[in-house]
C-alpha cells in the first residue's frame, strides 16, 4: 500500500492529481461562512502504518450547500492551530433513493484522514479554493 501511495504522488495520480496535498501541515487562513451544512464525525482511530502515531479515518456528509461547492474546491481538516492536518473527498452517493434515478446525482457522502490524531483536539472541516491561500469553514452539525 505504501510503495502504491508512493507511485501516486511521484506521478500526480488519484489523491495526488491536484496540489492541494502539499499544503498538508502548513497553516491556513479560514473565512466563516454558514452556507454549507455537514455532518461530519470520527469513524475509526488507528495507527498510521508508516510513523506508528495515532490517526482516525473521518467520514460525512453534505446535508445544505452542495450547490455552492465548486467541483474543484477540496475539503481539509484543521486542527485547533487552523493547520491543515487531513484531507477528504466526495466518494459516495449519500441518499439511496438518489441512486435510483437515471442521471447519477453529484457525490455528498465523504471521507478523509487524519495524521497525528489527538482524541482531545478539535477538528474542523473546510473548503479550500483552488488558487486561493484562504479556505472557507463549513458548519459542522452533529449526527446524533
Amino acid at each position: 500500500v505504501l510503495d502504491s501511495l508512493e507511485r501516486f504522488r511521484q506521478r500526480h495520480l488519484a489523491m495526488f492529481a491536484d496540489s492541494a496535498w502539499e499544503r498538508l501541515g502548513t497553516h491556513c487562513a479560514v473565512e466563516q461562512n454558514n452556507a454549507i451544512e455537514v455532518e461530519f464525525k470520527v469513524a475509526a482511530v488507528f495507527a498510521d502504518a508508516l510513523t506508528g502515531l495515532p490517526a482516525a479515518r473521518f467520514e460525512g456528509r453534505v446535508l445544505d450547500g452542495m450547490a455552492r461547492i465548486a467541483r474543484e474546491d477540496r475539503l481539509a481538516i484543521l486542527d485547533d492551530d487552523d493547520t491543515i492536518v487531513g484531507f477528504a473527498e466526495f466518494s459516495y452517493i449519500a441518499d439511496d433513493e438518489d441512486a435510483l434515478r437515471l442521471r447519477t446525482p453529484r457525490k455528498r457522502g465523504f471521507d478523509g484522514y487524519v495524521r497525528g490524531y489527538a482524541a482531545g483536539q478539535r477538528y474542523r472541516l473546510v473548503l479550500l479554493h483552488e488558487g486561493r491561500d484562504a479556505a472557507t469553514m463549513i458548519r459542522i452539525v452533529d449526527p446524533g
